[in-house]
């Protein structure tokens, strides 16, 4: 691991020197910044942009990336990217209704398991052409329910 990565990944590094890795020409620098809990909000916001779909990946996976980031994660055209913001408890509300239309199975499920999703938008899965997407759905409307 170089000293870059390492520096990076560190709890301890302070935001002004993530803010200078996050322009690394390395990913996994950026990675490793992205997954840093030091790292200031409008440098989740510029790695949301990346070129490499794990560094967007851990982005999307961050709890404190801004809305307009997880906004355009949504987009992203790898599936993983897309996951995360399903996942990620600051994605807002009209983002997980769009994620409801997702190509991916794995997405729409992810959406399902998001406790912000409005329970009338959840109960919508359970006409999803999936059946796995319908049973998560089923499951956490039961959940709701107790």
């Amino acid at each position: 691991m170089s000293k870059e990565i390492s520096i990076a990944r560190n709890p301890l590094t302070s935001p002004e020197e993530l803010r200078k890795l996050a322009k690394s020409e390395d990913w996994y620098v950026r990675w490793g910044v992205a997954e840093n809990p030091n790292v200031p909000e409008d440098v989740l916001t510029e790695l949301s942009e990346d070129d490499e779909f794990e560094v967007c990946w851990a982005v999307a996976r961050m709890y404190k990336t801004p809305a307009d980031a997880l906004t355009r994660l949504a987009e992203n055209q790898n599936f993983w990217v897309r996951d995360a913001v399903a996942c990620n408890l600051n994605t807002p509300v009209y983002i997980l209704v769009k994620l409801l239309k997702d190509t991916s199975i794995l997405v729409r499920c992810a959406v399902a398991t998001n406790p912000n999703l409005p329970i009338n938008e959840l109960v919508k899965l359970l006409n999803d052409e999936s059946k796995y997407v319908r049973n998560v759905a089923k499951e956490q409307i039961e959940t709701c329910r107790k």
